[in-house]
């Protein structure tokens, strides 16, 4: 999970060293612009706003909320009370007050990630694979799928929008910063050894390549194993 940070706090560093630790990487703005840059530029999952940043009467976080879908949480020191409500008027999904205990935050963000795209349990079944996003696992009929830290953000990336095409574009935002640039055919390469590992396990046709589009987690959430076929799919996917 990439997401910004949008702070000027001498202790945004250490916040984002805390969540890398949980598997959450993060963008730094170190001012209302870059905020906004970043929010433009990348396809990220959440932004995670200093209070100092929200503005007079929270016009940056409105402004904000309506120039981007992802799900917003608002840290900082709330003097009044009422700041929190005011927040989420505007637009904030949670609030929270300093000082932050970095566990739970980081629980709370891939929670509200997980519930912004339909999911409630942290564990998502797909056919025969169950990724349970809180500890970072991977099963395949109970057997375990034993995944690298970026082999995981790829699969976790499209379990969390299976049936939808993804592109090389989106995938890489999910894995590197933007200080690197990596070729779109790094995401070749995890989607390739993602497929080696969930064939081996008996789940070889999970991941489709869309024609033009990307990479895409077949939705087998409705269908049942038994009812899936080669000649079901659609004439604009592959399986490689």
């Amino acid at each position: 999970m990439r997401i910004a940070l949008a702070s000027a706090s001498r202790s945004a560093g250490l916040m984002a060293s805390a969540l890398a630790r949980h598997g959450i990487a993060t963008e730094r703005a170190g001012t209302v612009e870059e905020m906004f840059d970043l929010a433009r530029a990348y396809s990220l999952d959440l932004i995670l706003l200093d209070a100092a940043f929200t503005g007079p009467e929270a016009t940056n976080l409105r402004r904000l909320r309506r120039e981007v879908t992802m799900p917003i949480v608002v840290f900082g020191e709330l003097a009044d009370p009422d700041l929190s409500v005011a927040f989420f008027m505007a637009g904030a999904d949670d609030v929270l007050e300093s000082p932050v205990h970095y566990p739970s935050l980081a629980a709370r963000m891939q929670a509200i990630v997980r519930r912004s795209r339909g999911y409630v349990s942290p564990v998502i079944e797909n056919g025969p694979l169950q990724l349970d996003t809180m500890s970072r696992g991977a099963h395949v009929d109970g057997m375990p799928l034993l995944l690298t830290a970026k082999e995981y953000e790829v699969l976790h990336a499209m379990v969390l929008r299976r049936g939808h095409a993804l592109s090389k574009d989106i995938l890489l935002d999910k894995l590197y910063g933007s200080a690197e640039e990596p070729e779109t055919r790094t995401i070749d390469v995890f989607v390739c050894k993602l497929r080696k590992k969930l064939a081996a396990l008996g789940a070889p046709d999970l991941i489709v390549t869309v024609r033009g589009s990307g990479y895409m987690l077949r939705d087998l959430s409705r269908l049942s194993r038994a009812a899936i076929s080669n000649d079901a799919r659609p004439l604009d996917v592959m399986a490689a």
